[in-house]
């Protein structure tokens, strides 16, 4: 069967990638390494450890992930913000230099 890196792994197992990676550690999935001596899994040994895989499977998103996001409006808004803040404290530094450096 084919063999695929952890990432798609993960995504044809719907597993973390950080569990494929632990369970390739204590042996319990078997890996190999590839050209450029990164971990490598074959299909079968995935379904012989998780089961079934879903070739086509896509990652559901956590929709609670998503809530907790800032939309990008306020993104935007929080920028900008930050931006005239950032402005501001520059114009302040050039003042109080400005201060120190004279001399009557």
């Amino acid at each position: 069967m084919a063999k695929v890196n952890l990432s798609k792994a993960a995504q044809l197992t719907g597993k973390n990638r950080t569990t494929i990676w632990r369970h390739i550690k204590s042996g319990k999935l078997s890996s190999e390494r590839d050209s450029l001596d990164m971990p490598i899994v074959d299909t079968s040994e995935l379904i012989r450890v998780y089961g079934s895989i879903s070739l086509d499977a896509t990652p559901t998103p956590d929709k609670k992930q998503h809530e907790a996001t800032p939309s990008y409006l306020e993104l935007v808004e929080i920028i900008k913000s930050l931006k005239e803040e950032q402005k501001e404290m520059k114009h302040q530094l050039t003042v109080l230099t400005n201060r120190l450096s004279y001399n009557p």
